[in-house]
């Protein structure tokens, strides 16, 4: 009898540790799915504020702004000269492209910072 009561504490604490184990177990289990909960929203934050105007940012104006510029030195490269030339001489055209700035546009949120570029300061110490 003496035994079997030893037994049935053994028991008893053995089912006493398994059950403080799986309370442990469960509460790092929920702790563990908020935090990734905050990381999948963090990531999808990111890719909203950040990469997607990145990538808008670079297929957009600053592609627009390349293929102008690429076009008007192909064309360039054709136009030699602003008068009829004989066939004795070669001429050479210089352009000169004048864009309009790109500016930072206002959101209805002003606390969000968006991505610029920074301006590189010249020799004579003024932004260029």
């Amino acid at each position: 009898m003496n035994t079997l009561s030893q037994g049935l504490n053994q028991l008893t604490n053995g089912l006493s540790s398994l059950n403080n184990g799986a309370n442990t177990l469960d509460s790092g289990a929920k702790e563990l799915n908020q935090g990734a909960n905050t990381l999948a929203q963090g990531a999808k934050t990111f890719n909203e504020d950040g990469i997607k105007k990145i990538c808008n940012y670079v297929n957009g104006d600053l592609k627009d702004m390349t293929e102008r510029v690429e076009k008007l030195t192909e064309l360039s490269k054709k136009y030699n000269n602003f008068t009829m030339l004989n066939g004795e001489n070669s001429g050479n055209v210089k352009f000169i492209m004048i864009m309009d700035a790109i500016k930072k546009q206002e959101n209805e949120d002003s606390s969000k910072e968006q991505a610029i570029f920074p301006s590189q300061k010249g020799e004579n110490g003024k932004n260029e």
